[in-house]
């Protein structure tokens, strides 16, 4: 297991719904709840991604932007809610299977060995495929579990929710079944006065080419030619990180800049899913540079902050001075004159 994706699972299962609620009620809350907390998801296309089914057909981004709506559910077989909604999901299933205009996807990150057991164990009656890990977390953007969307014919989020109860309830494959009729007689996303994503303020946000020319905190340090950095590590499913984001200090960001510190934004999501990542910086106006950590840098991460181990938590803040680095574990923006204080004493 990959070990970014260990902290999503934590972090993640902590947005499951725990209520047993059996009532459309509970949906129309959930749906308030995700859509209040996570409105940016949608009209965005999903992150690149490869998935395979039992036969080792393989799926990617370009088959769910194919002209028909498509459904996802994405689940594993260790989460409790996932499991309660199986026999609503076989019930959507038999609802749309013969419909040539709808497509359906269950996705999860088991074993072959594990989904062919689930299959039997609880009479799973829909396709499911198979993808790694890290597709997944990066495919329900940062999510809980189960997640299950709705995406227009062009293949963007039309409408999404993730938790659950134990008892999902009658009113689950039907309230599906509503968004599903909605995505595809609606043309919300495309009409000209209701557009979902605007345009984005880009002043005082940089985005650095990284994934090429910068491999390691060697070349970190080479492409900044000595300067001072001050480093925010994050991800686009770390849910402390985007808390984070919207306590942003002014007194801070006035040191930084006052005293020549680079601030730098570093993330370790995957590559795939480039374009959520840029969207979340526009959304929160994180003004500074900003890179994606490829394969290689972040091996190299792991070992020079975080000691080789395979547990990494983010949000992490790291000081480099004179091309070194002076502190891994820095105070947070939002911690004010503490953080001022440290990056006196260690990069001035």
């Amino acid at each position: 297991m990959k070990p970014y994706f260990l902290i999503a699972v934590i972090l993640l299962c902590s947005n499951i719904h725990g209520q047993d609620i059996d009532s459309l009620g509970y949906m129309e809350l959930s749906r308030f709840y995700n859509e209040g907390r996570f409105k940016d998801i949608k009209g965005i296309k999903l992150p690149e991604f490869t998935a395979k089914d039992l036969k080792g057909t393989i799926y990617n981004g370009d088959t769910v932007k194919n002209g028909q709506v498509t459904f996802i559910s994405l689940w594993f077989e260790s989460c409790a809610p996932c499991i309660a909604e199986i026999p609503n999901l076989n019930r959507l299933y038999s609802w749309i299977k013969d419909n040539s205009t709808i497509q359906f996807f269950s996705i999860t990150p088991d074993s072959e060995e594990q989904v062919k057991s689930a299959i039997k164990k609880y009479d799973i009656r829909f396709p499911i495929l198979l993808a790694s890990q890290s597709e997944i977390h990066e495919l329900n953007f940062g999510r809980g579990f189960p997640t299950n969307m709705v995406l227009d014919k062009k293949g963007r989020v039309y409408s999404v929710l993730s938790g659950g109860g134990k008892s999902p309830g009658p009113e689950f494959e039907k309230y599906w079944m509503r968004e599903i009729e909605k995505a595809q007689s609606d043309s919300l996303l495309d009409r000209p006065n209701n557009q979902v994503i605007s345009t984005p303020d880009k002043s005082g946000i940089e985005f650095i080419d990284s994934l090429s020319t910068i491999q390691s905190f060697s070349d970190l340090v080479t492409y900044f030619k000595g300067k001072t950095l001050y480093i925010d590590m994050w991800a686009s499913w770390c849910l402390p990180c985007l808390k984070e984001f919207k306590n942003q200090n002014t007194l801070v960001d006035s040191f930084l800049k006052n005293n020549k510190i680079i601030k730098l934004y570093l993330t370790i999501g995957q590559p795939h899913a480039g374009d959520v990542w840029r969207k979340l910086v526009y959304k929160y106006q994180l003004k500074g540079y900003h890179l994606m950590a490829g394969s290689k840098f972040f091996e190299d991460i792991r070992r020079k902050i975080y000691n080789n181990s395979n547990s990494i938590d983010v949000p992490r803040y790291v000081i480099i001075k004179n091309g070194e680095i002076v502190e891994i574990n820095a105070f947070a923006p939002s911690d004010g004159n503490k953080l001022i204080k440290q990056l006196t004493e260690k990069a001035l």
